[in-house]
């Protein structure tokens, strides 16, 4: 038996994942690109110095001795994210993940026209090289006037990171995060049925069809939810027109709230169809979300038709918070912790 909770409002989820993703990116960019200029007692406050096996650590300086303090802390950190991942959905990809970061960033920079904006994407391409290897030579020594920081080794990391970043969002997206990536294949082993995903409200959305402007939602029209079977069946066929054939068309009064635009799939990074219920590989960005709420809002639709929601809320049962892996992930958290301070 777990600890079961009352669920939250279901708007209230999407909207605080909205409101921290921008600033959390900028923090975190901030981060990875000021770090390296930081200097404690005259020291750089984060460097890897392998050739000398030491580290320097926010003022501390660590040898090969501090190894199974690090490797404690390491443990803490992945108990960690396996915790927030269980109870939270996939938020370090949706939110931290330098992938997704980065993403949003190209996105954005491709506003200002595609020659401008390829230009840009190059130029933070060299620079993240650059502050990459800032993190393993100092990186004063790397830029005018000391330049002598550089060798064979800083260069050729330098360029392969920069292009990496570079070609990253171009060619390897999609297959980086559902093929490459070890995290994403272990997400079918960390969720349940109460770990909230990105999910579509089937049931308010179908059967979905553009329409002209003005037609109210399904609550201002008091058309009822469709039945989970009824909605399913309409999902299906949208998603297989070859079997299904041609999608009817429906008067005003039947259609759901969902307009059929599109705009969720294209501002996928992946290209997924979140209409087509829960795919392992969504980073669970919310991307989708932002893109139906705006569509909706341009319609004078009210939005949430796409939410972060449990299969256990979409189903009307409770969510439970506590369960054998929240218990498991509580003791891997505090057993590294442990060791940590017994080996410190």
């Amino acid at each position: 038996m777990g600890l079961t909770l009352p669920q939250p409002p279901c708007a209230t989820t999407p909207a605080l994942t909205q409101r921290l993703r921008r600033p959390l990116a900028a923090l975190l960019l901030a981060a990875f690109y000021g770090l390296p200029w930081l200097l404690i007692q005259g020291q750089p406050a984060i460097l890897l110095d392998l050739a000398q096996r030491r580290a320097l650590l926010l003022g501390w300086q660590l040898d090969t001795a501090a190894l199974p303090v690090l490797l404690a802390l390491g443990a803490c950190a992945l108990s960690l994210l396996y915790l927030l991942t269980h109870l939270g959905g996939r938020l370090w990809c949706g939110l931290a993940c330098p992938q997704s970061i980065l993403g949003r960033v190209h996105q954005h920079l491709m506003r200002a026209g595609k020659p401008l904006g390829n230009l840009l994407w190059v130029l933070l391409a060299i620079w993240t090289g650059i502050s990459f290897i800032g993190y393993f030579t100092p990186i004063r020594s790397l830029l005018p006037p000391a330049g002598d920081g550089w060798n064979a080794w800083t260069v050729f990391w330098a360029a392969f990171y920069a292009l990496a970043t570079w070609a990253n969002i171009h060619f390897l997206r999609s297959r980086l995060c559902t093929e490459l990536c070890p995290f994403a294949r272990l997400q079918p082993f960390i969720g349940d049925a109460h770990t909230p995903h990105v999910r579509y409200q089937l049931r308010r959305g179908e059967p979905r069809g553009p329409r002209a402007a003005g037609l109210p939602g399904i609550q201002a029209r008091g058309r009822a939810l469709l039945n989970r079977t009824t909605a399913q069946d309409y999902v299906l066929r949208a998603a297989n027109p070859a079997i299904a054939g041609s999608w009817p068309r429906f008067a005003p009064d039947r259609l759901g709230d969902c307009l059929d635009c599109g705009a969720c799939q294209q501002q996928c990074p992946l290209r997924l169809d979140v209409r087509n219920g829960f795919d392992a590989s969504c980073l669970d960005c919310g991307r989708c979300i932002t893109a139906c709420d705006d569509a909706l809002a341009r319609h004078g639709l009210p939005g949430g038709l796409i939410l972060h929601q449990s299969q256990a809320a979409a189903d009307g049962l409770p969510v439970r918070y506590w369960r054998r892996r929240t218990m498991l992930a509580c003791v891997m958290l505090v057993a590294s912790a442990v060791i940590a301070l017994i080996v410190l």
